[in-house]
């Protein structure tokens, strides 16, 4: 599966996700505010007496608090469309196939500018993805380790003492500042 038809397939799955959450916030928000007039009103004629102004700012400010409530059940809903999606994506990366695993392995690699030897640590399944004859084709030597570690997907470069994470959940959360922006323009939520 390309990495277009991922992006593609979380897209899609998340645009069900946040007709649900926005339901459920909108809900929410229906349900707050209408708790907040219905007290908003109450402060309103019990203090009615003690002067039209003062129950206005009343008003005003318990109308105030709902929102800011409604903003935040808004802001989490969001935050938990985010946290789905990005797990989506890992799963969904941890998932891959031989070619297209090793078309994200060229990709990364190619892109890190790497020079020297690297040992590549990844979990039994990927580890069988890679070969002598596959690994030859870069610019930094790389042979497969005896380590195998179970990261969630993707790979470990281990050059002496460094290690270079290009595990799944490690990339995700390093662009996720960068990306948690456009996806939610994608998905046509207001960031």
């Amino acid at each position: 599966m390309s990495l277009d038809a991922i992006i593609a397939r979380i897209a899609s799955d998340a645009d069900a996700r946040v007709a649900e959450i926005e339901a459920a916030a909108k809900a929410k928000t229906a349900e707050i505010l209408a708790e907040a007039e219905k007290r908003a009103g109450a402060v309103e004629a019990r203090i009615r007496e003690a002067g039209v102004r003062e129950a206005a700012g009343t008003r005003e400010r318990v109308i105030a608090m709902a929102e800011l409530s409604a903003r935040k059940a808004l802001l989490a809903a969001k935050q938990e469309l985010l946290d789905e999606a990005f797990a989506t994506a890992v799963e969904e990366l941890g998932a891959l196939e031989k070619d297209a695993w090793r078309a994200v392995f060229k990709h990364l690699v190619a892109g890190a500018g790497l020079k020297g030897s690297y040992e590549v640590i990844a979990s039994k399944r990927e580890a069988a993805f890679l070969d002598d004859v596959f690994l030859k084709g870069f610019g930094p030597k790389l042979s497969v380790s005896k380590e195998t570690r179970e990261p969630g997907g993707g790979f470990v470069l281990r050059g002496g003492k460094t290690e270079l994470n290009f595990t799944f959940p490690a990339l995700t959360r390093s662009l996720r500042p960068l990306l948690e922006k456009e996806l939610l323009g994608r998905l046509g939520i207001e960031g």
